[in-house]
């Protein structure tokens, strides 16, 4: 398997996930329109060296960036092979911030964690809430603020959305969501064998 086909796997995985997940449970009302107009960027990072992470966080951020056409909304940096303890990849979190302020990019770009073990502080590790940043993969989705800023604009509140959120999730369970990113994973699994 060559590393392309790998990454192309990560990232079909990812694309069902944010579709059969995120956009079909309405969890997010800013994913929909970059994930159907094919505005989102995926990378992967493969490496568990954190040096070479923190490379692929900076390059996904500058393709993000780029001025001359505004290609991508949002991005997304896949790490599949590291991380797999949410404590630690929480604490990494620090370490992402310190990348954007370091390019000058605090209140412009903002991170969003998903993680399969991902735990809201004060939540137990079972709570159905976790779900809403629950992915199949350490994952590290990059926003612009300026985007979050018009959808604000426009309406949308960020306490209703966490708040339809927590609604929503509880009227599922968890074997149904795993259910789910299981099926996603099988479904690919044959596309690429």
């Amino acid at each position: 398997m060559t590393q392309l086909f790998v990454d192309e796997y990560y990232i079909e995985i990812t694309k069902q996930w944010i579709n059969e997940f995120i956009i079909q449970f309405g969890l997010c009302p800013f994913a929909a329109t970059p994930y159907f107009q094919n505005k989102i960027l995926y990378q992967v990072e493969q490496s568990t060296n954190e040096k070479q992470i923190i490379d692929s966080i900076v390059n996904t951020i500058s393709l993000l960036q780029e001025k001359k056409v505004k290609t991508y909304d949002t991005g997304f940096l896949i790490i599949p092979n590291c991380f797999q303890e949410f404590d630690t990849f929480n604490q990494f979190a620090n370490v992402c911030d310190a990348v954007l302020a370091e390019m000058n990019l605090v209140g412009d770009i903002q991170i969003v964690q998903f993680h399969p073990n991902f735990c809201y502080f004060g939540n137990q590790q079972d709570d159905i809430q976790n779900y809403t940043n629950r992915s199949i993969f350490p994952t590290i989705h990059l926003l612009r603020e300026t985007d979050i800023t018009e959808a604000l604009k426009n309406g949308i509140n960020t306490g209703d959305i966490i708040q339809r959120n927590m609604a929503r999730l509880n009227t599922l369970n968890e074997k149904t969501i795993l259910n789910m990113q299981a099926n996603i994973v099988r479904k690919v699994k044959s596309e690429f064998n």
